[in-house]
């Protein structure tokens, strides 16, 4: 019997099985340690197809189309990538804004998420700067949340001495989309349409943030709070699935003319 011998690739497949295995144990499984471990699991399986395929020649022409599926992923996963970076911005440029939007990231009952808490975190250290610009807090109440995003949000902000009464609460949102959406009413009512804010939210969020206010007609810049390094990457991963989802959906048909912007950009 033919005994299978191990070449460079199945041991670096081998080491990053393990290195996936170790991230697991050490961060828990998260949405983006268990894409890893499949995605891995994913390159041993199409291992197993390349050596079959040496003896199988019928099977060479499915072996080619798993090959460009891999490729349209990384492609498509290294261009969201990019876009995102692209978008982050840690440093305002201006302070003549009106108002300045925080977008909700979901509570455990009615305890702020790590993300959330970096949101509002940043939103008071430009309280301390702008004593009289408008807050808005988008974020309506989800699965597993005792209140409404935006009242934890009002009630952090008040507790960390910004008044109530430079506060407006949006609690009807569900989604990032409806975010924007209904904050964009807000507006509209309140410094009318011309008016401009500044969008707080998490660095790898930022992209699809601005790109939906931009749909929205909502005149916002963005400035983005500073994630661990473990969370960003966990949420790296589900903004891409999340870029690819509303695109197939059509919720985000901009992609592509946002290739082109970037392009220009870089040039």
């Amino acid at each position: 019997m033919r005994k299978a011998r191990f070449g460079i690739i199945e041991y670096i497949l081998i080491v990053l099985l393990i290195i996936a295995l170790l991230l697991m144990i050490g961060f828990g499984i998260t949405f983006s340690t268990l894409i890893i471990f499949l995605f891995i699991l994913s390159l041993i399986f199409w291992d197993g197809l390349r050596r079959f395929q040496r003896s199988h020649k019928w099977f060479l022409y499915f072996y080619k189309i798993m090959n460009v599926g891999y490729l349209l992923f990384l492609v498509s996963f290294l261009i969201v990538q990019l876009l995102i970076h692209n978008g982050i911005t840690y440093e305002t440029e201006e302070d003549d804004y009106d108002y300045i939007l925080v977008l909700g990231a979901g509570l455990r009952g009615q305890e702020l998420s790590t993300i959330l808490r970096l949101r509002l975190e940043l939103a008071v250290d430009l309280a301390a700067e702008e004593e009289e610009v408008i807050y808005i807090v988008s974020g309506g109440q989800g699965p597993g949340e005792d209140i409404p995003e935006a009242l934890a949000m009002s009630l952090y902000l008040s507790d960390n001495g910004v008044n109530p009464d430079r506060i407006i609460l949006e609690d009807m949102s569900t989604s990032t989309q409806e975010n924007i959406e209904f904050s964009k009413s807000l507006v509209d009512v309140h410094f009318g349409e011309e008016s401009t804010g500044l969008l707080i939210t998490n660095e790898f969020h930022m992209f699809r943030a601005l790109e939906l206010a931009d749909r929205e007609g909502l005149l916002v810049k963005g400035l983005a709070c500073k994630t661990p390094l473990t969370i960003r990457l966990n949420y790296l991963i589900r903004e891409y699935f999340t870029i690819i989802n509303s695109l197939v959906l059509g919720k985000l048909s901009m992609i592509l003319h946002l290739t082109a912007k970037l392009g220009n950009r870089l040039c």
